[in-house]
């Protein structure tokens, strides 16, 4: 049976997906989302003549619905765009993929060598006497060895983190290291032949005006079909009785609260929160569902340069712990027009904590951690700089914990008991997932609503193992 009215909550990727297609099928749809404009964390921010990503989003997928939906919506201004990403680590720029004429050009024989070694016996002593996956560091040295871990993920993984990686559950390392073929890296490295990784793509999708452009795209027709978005509505509570929600409320920019009521409620905002909103005389379950699963933040610093270029690198991967950003993005090399003729602009990604020194820091104090560490990069030459400014994003990344699956579960099993409420996207799951994950999670939640799509197949997007309890609450 179709749906009369679905409320979603949030006008990310995901939320808008699923508005979108909805839309079409002549379902009515209310979207209520906190911030000023669509996006989520894959909106865009146009500032003096540069459209600014939150980090770069680069747009890959195998799978041909998620492809073609894309395809369809996007038209002419769809970009192919080469990947290239290097790492920035010991004074020297190595390309990744890892190749073998780096490592021992530019790292030296004595560390190829060594790196070898270690990988063997790592090896061979993982097949007569395995030891179990405890942490994300187990996970890589039981695969990899001490060297190749301490060489670049270990000391990555915990500037991003904020946390040894001892402390980062190793599902982490099951569901993302794994797109990178770590083998084929380690057997390039040996000089055995073969083609690059099959999960590493040399080209990507990305839109002229910046990712943001194919959620504006999306807002503009689910308008145009009658939908409607609230944007800079903050939801406020979750009204529920029994089993199902009855209505949700949400306050204004002008401070007043109003309320929404549909026959499904779609979540794609931060889960902890919409669990805690959810929340009411449930003898503290909701505190105990949610408890220990938070997120880690960025502040993002973007600039821009009175130079044509840097590098021509998409990405710039960054672990020296010396440099307060991780991660490097130059807007150019994503799509050449959203940069002024002439100039370039990047985007440096750093960690923080929501509320920490790095969050609250003064701007012109942050911008000279960041100059330093360009300089020390031989990336940055001061009298270039035309201006900067700082954008954040609160909501970046969930943290996985080594109890991360059963926090999680606690969560899924919490929102599993309301009949019409359905969670999806990285936020509303609490999942690390890609941009392409959350469109395909939208599509086929709109199958499910549509059509009776099981739920639980929605659930598995984003997993490599079948670690998420769900039972579905059907219909």
């Amino acid at each position: 049976m179709r749906p009369d009215k679905v409320v979603i909550i949030g006008a990310g990727p995901a939320g808008l997906t699923l508005g979108l297609k909805l839309s079409e099928a002549k379902i009515p749809v209310e979207i209520i989302e906190a911030d000023d404009r669509v996006g989520g964390l894959c909106k865009t921010l146009h500032y003096q003549g540069c459209s600014f990503d939150l980090g770069g989003h680069r747009f890959i997928t195998k799978d041909k619905q998620t492809q073609g939906f894309l395809e369809q919506l996007m038209g002419g201004d769809l970009l192919l765009r080469p990947r290239k990403s290097i790492i920035c680590l010991k004074n020297k720029k190595i390309n990744y993929p890892v190749n073998a004429k780096d490592i021992v050009g530019k790292l030296g024989f004595k560390f190829a060598s060594r790196a070898f070694l270690d990988y063997l016996l790592t090896s061979a002593l993982q097949r007569l006497y395995p030891r179990l996956d405890s942490s994300f560091e187990q996970w890589m040295i039981n695969r990899y060895g001490v060297t190749l871990y301490n060489f670049y993920f270990g000391p990555y993984s915990e500037k991003l983190w904020g946390i040894k990686p001892c402390q980062i559950s190793h599902q982490w390392a099951e569901q993302r290291i794994m797109l990178l073929n770590l083998g084929d890296v380690v057997a390039r490295m040996l000089w055995k032949k073969g083609n690059n990784p099959s999960t590493y793509a040399h080209q990507f999708y990305y839109p002229k005006a910046g990712i943001g452009q194919i959620s504006e795209k999306m807002a503009e027709k689910i308008v145009a079909l009658g939908g409607v978005i609230r944007v800079s509505s903050v939801l406020n509570a979750v009204n529920s009785s029994q089993d199902r929600i009855s209505s949700v409320s949400y306050k204004t920019s002008d401070g007043s609260v109003k309320e929404s009521k549909g026959e499904y409620i779609v979540n794609t905002a931060p889960l902890p929160y919409f669990i805690k909103l959810l929340a009411h005389d449930d003898n503290g379950y909701a505190e105990e569902a949610t408890r220990n699963n938070y997120y880690r933040s960025i502040r993002f610093m973007h600039v821009c340069l009175d130079i044509p270029s840097v590098s021509d690198n998409t990405w710039i991967y960054v672990p020296d712990a010396e440099v307060i950003f991780f991660r490097i993005q130059e807007l150019r090399n994503w799509s050449p027009t959203i940069v002024p003729e002439g100039k370039t602009a990047l985007t440096l990604e750093i960690a923080c904590n929501y509320n920490d020194t790095i969050w609250k820091m003064p701007e012109d104090e942050l911008w000279g951690l960041c100059y330093k560490g360009l300089s020390r990069l031989g990336l940055l030459k001061e009298d270039k700089v035309l201006w900067h400014f700082s954008s954040y994003a609160r909501h970046a990344y969930p943290m996985y914990g080594l109890d991360y699956a059963k926090n999680v579960n606690k969560m899924y099993a919490y929102i599993s008991r309301i009949k019409n409420l359905r969670c999806i996207g990285r936020q509303g799951l609490f999942r690390y997932n890609n941009m392409d994950h959350s469109i395909k999670m939208g599509l086929l939640t709109a199958e499910h609503l549509l059509d009776g799509y099981p739920f639980a197949e929605v659930m598995k997007i984003a997993t490599e193992r079948a670690i998420f309890d769900w039972q579905d609450p059907g219909k």
